[in-house]
């Protein structure tokens, strides 16, 4: 990208169209819940001691930006590792790059 000479700038707005649309998509419940499903089979949630985190549903409850709400049994059982695991499955299988994701 060159200021001066405007080159490549066309990708630079394709980027922001993009980033844009996908602030405020809204995604249905049930795709969010297959995501993560898809998610906690290739790596389970953590465990302290005899608990394991478990993951009841998860639903999208906001846009602008994404803000999707999970309902476990314990959230202190979720570290900041798995959370952001979760964050980048969820980016990844949704397209939501360029765009942040809020978790509840």
């Amino acid at each position: 990208i060159s200021a001066t000479t405007g080159q490549r700038t066309e990708k630079l707005f394709e980027s922001i169209d993009r980033s844009c649309k996908q602030y405020s998509r809204r995604v249905s419940t049930a795709i969010i819940n297959e995501v993560v499903n898809e998610a906690t089979m290739w790596m389970a949630p953590p465990t302290v001691g005899s608990r394991s985190g478990r993951i009841y549903y998860s639903m999208q409850i906001g846009a602008s930006p994404p803000t999707i709400v999970f309902f476990v049994n314990d959230p202190a059982l979720f570290t900041d590792t798995y959370q952001r695991y979760l964050e980048r499955k969820i980016r990844d299988a949704l397209d939501l790059e360029g765009t942040p994701i809020k978790m509840i």
